[in-house]
Order: C-alpha cells, then structure tokens, then sequence
C-alpha cells in the first residue's frame, strides 16, 4: 500500500496513516519536511540478503519513504496478527521491534501500545527506514547443574547450562 505523507499544522510534522490490512498502522515523521508517499510491503520472510532478527520472527515489512529520507527519524506504530504471535509461541509481551540497517538486525526501543482480540499494535522510534521485523524475543531462562552434589575441597567442578534456554 502507498499512501501520500500529509502535514500536521499543529505539530508542524508529517504523518502517514495506513488501512487496516497492512501491517504498519501509521508513522509520525519528526519533522514536516517529509512530502510524498510512503510504501508498506509485507514480506514473507527476511530477504536472504540479511541474517535472522534476534527472537522468532513474527513479521518482516519494507517500508519505503522518498528519497532522501531514509535517515528521517520517525515513531512507527506497527500492527501485529495475534495469530501469527501464536504460531511462534510468543506473547505480546515478548514483541520487539527491529530495523535492518549497517548489515544488521538493530532493535528499537519498543512499546506495546494496544491489544484486542486480533492484533497487537507497538510503537518504536526509528532513526530511519528500510526492512522491519517483529519478532518475539522472550527473556532467557539460565538453568546451571552441577554434575555432582558433594564436591570435595579442591577438586574440579563440571557445570552445564544444557537446560537453560534464550
């Protein structure tokens, strides 16, 4: 989907607001002096080009902006299928939001900023625009095991981590 940026008069920046079937819901430009229109692309998985973002992969977009504001800093307000959440087996608690840029996946600051039934929409500012993932990154659970439970003084230890999990 493309849609044309509009000029907000009273915050004096520029804004773009995207249909319900797309999987950015809108972006807020930090200044006004963006004019033309954005283009939204659900893609079905990150280009081979890239590596994998951090977590399980829950979305991957290309946003295009005009030229020459590809370094445009922006709030973008990403909207997330709960199903596909499921299909991962995240929560939306888990969601990050990721921008590929330099060679690599860079996570952004994330806000879980509304819920329902269907979707799950988060807010993440970005220094700029390319491809886009959302991905479920849960915290890691560290789990260490002692080979033996009586040790005696001196003697060599064998600690594993194979129960813990990232």
């Amino acid at each position: 989907e493309s849609v044309p940026v509009a000029y907000n008069v009273s915050t004096g920046t520029s804004q773009v607001e995207f249909g319900s079937e797309t999987p950015v819901e809108r972006i807020d430009f930090a200044t006004g002096g963006v004019v033309g229109e954005v283009s939204v692309a659900a893609l079905s998985g990150e280009p081979e080009s890239t590596d994998d973002p951090p977590g399980a992969t829950v979305s991957v977009t290309q946003i295009t902006v005009p030229d020459g504001d590809e370094d445009e800093p922006a709030t973008v307000w990403m909207r997330v299928n709960t199903e596909s959440i499921t299909e991962v087996g995240g929560s939306s608690g888990d969601l990050r939001v990721a921008r590929y840029a330099d060679g690599e996946w860079q996570e952004l600051e994330t806000t879980l900023v509304g819920e329902t039934a269907d979707a799950v929409i988060l807010e993440a500012d970005t220094p700029g625009f390319s491809l886009f993932a959302v991905s479920a990154v849960s915290e890691p659970d560290a789990v260490i095991s002692l080979q033996d439970s009586t040790v005696e003084t001196g003697a060599p230890i064998e600690l594993s981590a194979t129960d813990s999990t990232d």
